[in-house]
């Protein structure tokens, strides 16, 4: 199969077939690369969500062990030491 094989139909004509012209093409990756970019940032706000609720828990499991000096930067370098 030749590469030219891959970016046309089975007509020959470009885009697999559809016919589309290059600015529906480039509409089309320009749109794909946008709901990447929505995805990457929703990881990234998840990502950031799970820390500080991660953070929150130990703060507040060292408050329900009845400790008075449950201090946040206390809890700092816990990631760090596993």
């Amino acid at each position: 199969m030749r590469h030219t094989d891959l970016d046309t139909g089975p007509d020959g004509r470009g885009s697999a077939g559809r016919g589309d012209s290059p600015q529906i093409i480039a509409d089309r990756q320009t749109g794909g690369l946008a709901a990447i970019a929505v995805v990457l940032a929703l990881v990234v706000v998840g990502l950031a969500l799970v820390h500080q609720l991660q953070h929150s828990g130990r703060i507040e499991d060292c408050m329900m062990a009845g400790r008075t000096n449950c201090d946040p930067s206390m809890f700092a370098g816990v990631n760090a030491r596993r």
